[in-house]
């Protein structure tokens, strides 16, 4: 038998550490293996992730360039409407201005009718006075037969103008003959007295 004290003098230290070398050599084999492997699949990883990133930008750039002519007639539309609303802003000016000028220009004719309307009914009284007759000659007059009222039924597109006109009356006789004011309002089918 041998004693625990021989077996620790017996052999060489060389042999003694060959094991751990080779263990040791093993280990720094297995961390070179890894360590070159590893960047690899990161590699294949980065590659990986890069081809698709590539691929989405490429759909989008695809993506935008289809909706370029889209966004190039929303701006056209954009333009038109605000051509069409200054358009639309200077017609109600303009109506507003003949709506305007119309008006005044129906009271200057209602006021020029009424005006030849007096020189007339002037005229007629002055050249319309009886002689002096003496009363010897007197015969008896009769009277004339009151006049029937006169009427016009309104029909459709009439106005207050259209009606004075057809029937030679201004606007403000007519409008006095049917106590009519600024604000009345004609209906198709309604009675209109045109002469008392």
């Amino acid at each position: 038998m041998i004693s625990l004290k021989s077996t620790k003098g017996v052999g060489s230290p060389a042999k003694r550490d060959i094991p751990l070398i080779v263990f040791g050599g093993g280990l720094l084999l297995f961390v070179i293996m890894v360590i070159s492997f590893f960047p690899m699949t990161l590699k294949i990883k980065d590659d990986t992730y890069i081809k698709e990133l590539e691929s989405r930008i490429t759909f989008l750039e695809n993506r935008v360039l289809e909706l370029s002519p889209a966004l190039e007639y929303v701006k056209e539309a954009d333009i038109r409407e605000r051509r069409l609303d200054s358009l639309n802003t200077a017609c109600q000016r303009l109506e507003a201005s003949l709506t305007l000028k119309s008006n005044l220009l129906i009271n200057r004719m209602d006021r020029l009718e009424s005006g030849i309307h007096k020189a007339k009914t002037e005229k007629t009284i002055k050249s319309s006075e009886p002689p002096v007759v003496p009363s010897v000659v007197k015969k008896d007059v009769q009277k004339a037969p009151k006049k029937a009222k006169r009427f016009h039924v309104v029909k459709k597109g009439d106005t207050f103008y259209s009606i004075s006109r057809a029937h030679s009356l201004t606007l403000q006789r007519l409008k006095e003959l049917n106590q009519f004011n600024e604000k009345t309002i004609i209906y198709p089918g309604q009675k209109i007295i045109v002469a008392p």
